[in-house]
């Protein structure tokens, strides 16, 4: 008998001992130790139940933890949408039995979306299924069974102090690549405006293109005018703007690491073929070597182009994240 009861403190010592490396964010460094690990979801999930927007629910079988599943509002998403947005952070399941992985997962998101439906109808739920997971097959087929929409896979690379050539002008190409000025941030919005079609945004079927491209217009002003992001190169000819490519970094105490990610880049469609995001991404990558320990980059596997520029570069592949949503309107 599977029972479902919201989380406490009192499991979430439970959950972390009971899990397998393989569940958890950055399981794939060695570097890093299990316990490291364990400590770093103890402290987010004690953390996140003070939080106002924060909902999680735990599995109970036969008076076992056998799952958890949380989540946190997106304000951002939920302003620019005009609907709740939320994020699933867990969804961990101890079982790799499908009968029992599909059970527990049915009656976790159920007992999450009445949750979400009784605060505000529609809604909208947007989750990352880490492939490196040992049930991630079992997870993905019970998702799409409870009607949650596979979007696409984010291939995510990483770099660990690698550094690459860089110039701050390319004759050639008649390309300068420099840091982001304030100034910057009109032409810059517009560009990400114009520029994406592979965004997750714009892959979902339940959200609006036209609002997703108002979201990274606003997000790419934010990153310069609020500092939402610690870096952004941007790549200019004859003075004009034609690129830009972000990131920012953190540091993790837990893990006693500092770890950069790669936020988003755009090119306009009239400059491709110039290798102006391989140049910038040399300049981001050199950034990251001399201000984290390790960063990572995804981009969709629809986005040959890029995935193709890291290979080559010889970055490693560390995982795939299969994106998921699900758009509740009654």
């Amino acid at each position: 008998m599977i029972e479902i009861v919201t989380l406490e403190t009192t499991h979430i010592d439970l959950i972390c001992n009971s899990l397998w490396r393989n569940q958890l964010t950055y399981n794939e460094y060695s570097f890093i130790s299990d316990n490291q690990l364990k400590e770093y979801l103890r402290n987010n999930l004690i953390k996140s139940l003070s939080s106002d927007d924060f909902y999680s629910f735990a599995a109970i079988t036969d008076g076992t933890l056998s799952g958890v599943i949380s989540c946190n509002k997106n304000d951002f998403d939920s302003d620019n949408f005009k609907f709740n947005c939320y994020r699933i952070t867990e969804l961990l399941i101890l079982s790799e039995n499908y009968v029992e992985v599909s059970l527990i997962v049915k009656k976790l998101t159920y007992a999450l979306e009445q949750k979400l439906a009784s605060i505000s109808r529609p809604f909208y739920l947007a989750y990352s299924l880490n492939n490196n997971t040992s049930n991630s097959a079992l997870l993905f087929n019970s998702l799409t069974s409870n009607k949650y929409h596979y979007i696409h896979t984010l291939l995510t690379f990483s770099s660990q102090k690698k550094k690459f050539e860089s110039l701050d002008y390319y004759p050639n190409e008649k390309l300068t690549i420099r840091k982001v000025r304030m100034h910057d941030a009109k032409i810059i919005s517009e560009l990400a405006q114009k520029s994406f079609k592979y965004s997750r945004f714009h892959l979902d079927p339940f959200l609006d293109n036209f609002q997703a491209s108002l979201l990274l217009k606003k997000s790419a002003e934010n990153s310069i005018l609020k500092g939402y992001v610690d870096i952004m190169f941007v790549a200019e000819i004859n003075n004009t703007i034609i690129g830009y490519y972000s990131g920012k970094k953190r540091y993790i105490p837990e893990l006693n690491k500092t770890i950069g990610e790669a936020v988003i880049s755009a090119v306009d469609s009239d400059s491709r073929g110039l290798g102006v995001f391989s140049k910038m991404d040399n300049h981001l990558l050199n950034w990251f070597a001399d201000n984290t320990d390790f960063a990572e980059m995804g981009t969709y596997l629809v986005n040959f182009p890029v995935h193709k520029t890291w290979i080559n570069k010889g970055l490693g592949l560390i995982k795939g994240m299969h994106q998921f949503s699900k758009f509740v309107n009654k």
